[in-house]
């Protein structure tokens, strides 16, 4: 993340200070990512309790989601790796 922060035009410049910044940002921002996904779970359900009632359209594009859900949720031909092969890399 540090990196990403950094102004090329100037020299770069890392420090204590700058890295307590910079940790401090990934933690915002993952636990505002881990609320959203808590949330849109509490929303999925929610959502399919009163499908039926929703209008034909809106059902239409809640499975159009769900279907695009599925295929980015799946893993790619690269990260198919065992935990095994991971573990051998890591050691």
């Amino acid at each position: 993340m540090w990196v990403c922060a950094s102004d090329y035009a100037d020299d770069l410049r890392i420090g204590p200070e700058i890295l307590k910044t910079t940790i401090e940002t990934y933690r915002k921002l993952r636990n505002t990512i881990r609320w959203m996904l808590a949330a849109s779970r509490i929303s999925a359900r929610r959502t399919a309790s009163r499908s039926k009632k929703m209008p034909e359209l809106e059902r239409l594009m809640l499975h159009r989601l769900a279907e695009l859900d599925e295929l980015v949720a799946r893993p790619t031909p690269t990260s198919t790796t065992s935990a095994s092969s991971q573990r051998s890399v890591i050691s």
